[in-house]
Formats: structure tokens, C-alpha cells, sequence
């Protein structure tokens, strides 16, 4: 993420850095989700930084409607939401969703 964070600098090159860290992030839930006996709270844990961050996409939305198909449990009523468009304003943004 570091390396990341220093082209963000370059305004032109954030909607592309943008969509690679959400990508990233994406893969890492999907991921997670795979794996059989993962607590719920890890799980709310990463939705929760994700929307914080770039707030609710059609992306999210559908990997929580198939977290909740899973049986996992979720609220998502005090979350700050973030915009997929200020993303970089997040102080220090995690190189793992789950960290």
C-alpha cells in the first residue's frame, strides 16, 4: 500500500489505483468467505473497513447478500460511509482488509 499511496500524488492515475486497492480488498473477502468456520465478527470487521473507506458499490453489495446466504450475520447501521471517489483520504489504508 505504501508504494500505492505515493501515486496519489498524480490525480490522474486515483480512479485506477482506486479500483485496483478495491479490487484487492474484494479478493481478500471473497477469499475469506470460501474458507469454512470464519468468525462473523472477522467478517463484519472487513465489510465494515471496506465501506468505510469507499462506501457501498454494487461490488460490496453483492459479496454481503452472498455472506448472508452463507448464514452470516451482519448489520451495517453506525458505519461511516466512505466515497469510492475521496478514497485516498483515508489516513493509512490496510494491505488487508482483515488487518
Amino acid at each position: 500500500m505504501r508504494l500505492l499511496k505515493n501515486y496519489t500524488k498524480i490525480k490522474e492515475k486515483l480512479p485506477k489505483i482506486g479500483e485496483l486497492i478495491k479490487s484487492a480488498y474484494l479478493y481478500q473477502i471473497l477469499e475469506k468467505l470460501k474458507t469454512k468456520n470464519i468468525d462473523n465478527k472477522i467478517i463484519q470487521k472487513a465489510f465494515n473497513r471496506y465501506i468505510k473507506i469507499f462506501g457501498i458499490d454494487p461490488e460490496i453489495g453483492n459479496i454481503i447478500e452472498f455472506a448472508k446466504k452463507a448464514g452470516y450475520t451482519l448489520g451495517f447501521s453506525n458505519i461511516k460511509e466512505g466515497d469510492r471517489f475521496n478514497w485516498w483520504h483515508e489516513e493509512e489504508l490496510p494491505s488487508d482488509i482483515f488487518s
